[in-house]
Order: structure tokens, then C-alpha cells, then sequence
């Protein structure tokens, strides 16, 4: 075993206090008293008698026991002194733990504060102000606008969501008054429709009678004024009466009174009243029906006013010496009638304002003849209360074609119906 501790001290990095004990010990204990040891030991074992006193005996063992001792003292020191480090390296460590928890726990404190007071507040205000504004408090102050970061954006997009619900409010608002305006006046209208027709009409029965002397001759200049009287009564009238049905029709007042009616007979005589306009700018009007479409059931007088504001929008939009052309035929069971016209025509974008109430294309032909706009949005109303729909097709300088398709049902009788009959 002394063998063994031997060599473990001769290893590099042994502490030298422990190797300068040992060395004591060996040349002591090991060396100097060892020996006689043995050889007392073997004296005795062999009964011969000890040539040592028990004073020699102490005096020789105690230095060899002695530095027996002195290497477990060095090595409890060595122990101690290791102990100490360790203990000043575990409380340095201990107190640098304790300063790093102390400072964690510190910026988690704060962390949690600011997070609370910067973020689960404000937050938690938005959602009680967007709460209000959703229930209609749209008078609620946005809080937190003015911050940089996305708070503030959330805050700023609150704002935009608020002020584009009061945008939609307000539009609707106007919306919902305009309406009711316009129902107003379409009433207003509708109600007055006898009020203005009746003085227009005395205008135009006492010009008449003027102009055709029925109480005696009047000189030329009397019988020209009376005349443009009747010219301008009549002209005013026919706008008071697309004025008066297009109000009847948008306040849902004008009814139709149906009757089966030729369809052939009914477009031939509407020609007829706008022939001679035509054949003063030698316009040459045409008609194709489909022989097999017999009668149709529509309100006569409405479809009269129909056809006859077609036929004079292509004849009035149609240079000297161009067509127009009707013509009748069945798509798919319903009835379809086109007028169709080689005029000044329309570019795309032109036809919604067309199409509106009031609106006129603005172009130098066109803008050469009266008129209030209501000619195609009326036909359009008309024909719809009458379950069709009215398309316009139109190219510039080449003509317009306008195509109104009416339900089969308004279809009464056919050719073959009718013969069978």
C-alpha cells in the first residue's frame, strides 16, 4: 500500500507539502525505524531476549510515528485549505447567482409593468371604444392616435373604420333623401299632371281656332303668329306629357290598359305619322314583320308612344337620304322588334347617358334638335312595365339599332292560330 501512495506522489501536479511529509515519513519510519521494528518483532517470535529498553523503544518509534502523522495532518490541511476555496468560490458564485436573480426578477417586474400599462391597457381601451363605436357611438374620441408604433396604427385604423362608417351614414342619409325627394317630385308631378295639361290645352284649341279662321279671316301676320302659338303649344305639350308619364311611371302610378292589338296594323300607322318627317330629308322608311305573329296583348296607346318616339329619334338623327327599318321576328318564344336607323350613331360610353332620364349626347348633330332626353328612358319604362327590356346598339356615323323584347305571354295569337280559328 506505501508502495502505492508512493508512486501516486511521484505524479506531476502532486501538492509538494504532502510530498515533503511523505518523504519524512519514509526516511523516519520507513527507513530508520522499520528495521528495528522487524527485528524486535523477530526476537520476540523466536523467545530471544530484547536488547531494548522500553525508554529506547519510545524514543526511536515516536519520530517514525510522528511523521506518520504529520502526512495526515498535511492532508487534512490540504483538505481544509480545498474546503475554504471551494466554500469562497460557491459563495461568490452563490451571491453572483443571487445578484442575477434579484436583477432578472427586477426586469421582469418592469417588463411585466410596461407591458401592462403600455400595452394590455391601451389595448383593452380600443376594444371598449370599438365596442362603442359598433353599437353607433360614432362621436367617440379614438384614443392613443398619436403613438408611433402599433398601438397607434391600430388606433389610426379605428379612426378610418369609424369615419368611413360615418361616411357611409351620411351617404346613405343623402341617399335615402334624394329619394324621398325624388318621390316628392314624381308625386308632385304625377298629381299636377291635369293642372298643367288643362291651360295648354285651351292655349292650343283657341290658337287652333285662330289659325284656321273659324270666326272670320284674320291678315297673314295674325294667322303666322297664331301658327307658332299652336306650333310651340303643341311642342311644349308633348314635353309636359313625357315629363308627366315618366314621373307617373317612378312614382308607380301609370297603369296599362291592355287590348289585343295587330302588331302589323299598329307599327304600319305610327310609319305613317312620321313619314312626312322623313320624306322632308328623304329618309326611306321600311318594315319587315314576321308573318306568323298575329296579335299582340299590350296597352295600345302605350305602344303607340313607344314606337312613335323610336321612329322619330331615327328619323331625327339620320341624315338626308338614309334608312330606318322595322322589323319583327320570335328569339327563343318571346317577340322581338328592332329599329334600326343609318344615323350619326353613339360611341359605347355615350349610351348610359342615352339611356338616362334628362341626359342628351352632346355632340354638334345631335345637339341641333330640341328635345328633354326623356325619349328613351320613357320607351325604356314602358317597355319594362310591359315585362320586356330595351338594348341600344350604336356606332359612331354608322346607325343605332334599338331592340325591345317583349315576354312570349304578350304573344295572343299567330298566323296558323288565327286560321285555324
Amino acid at each position: 500500500m506505501w508502495k502505492l501512495v508512493q508512486d501516486e506522489i511521484q505524479l506531476a501536479g502532486a501538492p509538494s507539502q504532502l510530498k515533503k511529509a511523505m518523504d519524512a515519513a519514509n526516511a523516519r519510519y520507513f527507513s530508520e525505524f522499520l528495521p528495528l521494528h522487524d527485528a524486535v518483532v523477530e526476537d520476540l517470535a523466536s523467545g530471544r531476549p530484547v536488547n531494548i529498553s522500553q525508554r529506547e523503544w519510545l524514543e526511536l518509534s515516536t519520530p517514525g510515528q510522528d511523521s506518520i502523522f504529520l502526512i495526515g495532518k498535511a492532508a487534512l490541511s490540504m483538505a481544509s485549505s480545498h474546503a475554504i476555496a471551494q466554500l469562497a468560490v460557491a459563495e461568490r458564485t452563490f451571491y453572483a447567482a443571487m445578484l442575477f436573480a434579484v436583477l432578472f426578477s427586477s426586469l421582469g417586474l418592469l417588463t411585466a409593468l410596461y407591458v401592462f400599462k403600455g400595452v394590455v391597457q391601451p389595448i383593452t381601451k380600443i376594444t371598449n371604444t370599438m365596442r362603442l363605436v359598433a353599437d353607433g357611438d360614432l362621436a367617440r374620441e379614438i384614443p392613443f392616435e398619436h403613438r408611433a408604433d402599433e398601438i397607434g396604427f391600430l388606433a389610426r385604423a379605428l379612426r378610418v373604420f369609424r369615419d368611413s362608417d360615418l361616411e357611409k351614414r351620411r351617404l346613405r342619409s343623402d341617399r335615402d333623401n334624394a329619394e324621398a325627394a325624388n318621390h316628392a317630385k314624381s308625386e308632385f308631378l304625377a298629381n299636377m299632371s291635369h293642372e298643367l295639361r288643362t291651360p295648354l290645352n285651351a292655349i292650343l284649341g283657341f290658337s287652333e281656332v285662330i289659325k284656321s279662321q273659324m270666326f272670320g279671316p284674320l291678315s297673314g301676320r295674325y294667322r303666322s303668329y297664331a301658327a307658332d302659338i299652336f306650333n310651340s303649344g303643341n311642342h311644349l305639350l308633348e314635353l309636359i306629357n313625357e315629363i308627366l308619364d315618366l314621373s307617373k311611371l317612378e312614382a308607380g302610378k301609370l297603369e296599362l290598359h291592355e287590348e289585343d292589338v295587330n302588331l302589323g296594323a299598329a307599327v304600319e300607322a305610327c310609319m305613317q305619322l312620321v313619314e312626312p318627317q322623313a320624306r322632308k330629308t328623304q329618309i326611306r322608311l321600311s318594315a319587315s314583320f314576321d308573318d306568323d305573329i298575329s296579335l299582340v296583348r299590350v296597352d295600345p296607346r302605350r305602344f303607340r308612344q313607344i314606337m312613335i318616339n323610336l321612329l322619330t329619334n331615327a328619323v331625327k338623327f339620320t341624315p338626308d337620304g338614309g334608312r330606318v327599318c322595322v322589323s319583327t321576328f320570335r328569339k327563343n318564344g318571346d317577340l322581338v322588334l328592332t329599329v334600326t336607323d343609318t344615323g350619326i350613331g353613339m360611341a359605347p360610353e355615350e349610351i348610359p347617358k342615352a339611356m338616362a332620364s334628362f341626359g342628351q349626347v352632346d355632340s354638334k348633330i345631335s345637339r341641333n334638335h330640341e328635345g328633354t332626353g326623356l325619349g328613351l328612358p320613357l320607351t325604356k319604362h314602358l317597355v319594362e312595365l310591359h315585362g320586356g327590356a330595351l338594348t341600344l346598339e350604336s356606332e359612331m356615323n354608322v346607325g343605332t339599332t334599338v331592340t325591345i323584347t317583349l315576354p312570349s305571354q304578350r304573344i295572343v295569337a299567330t298566323m296558323g292560330m288565327a286560321a285555324s280559328a
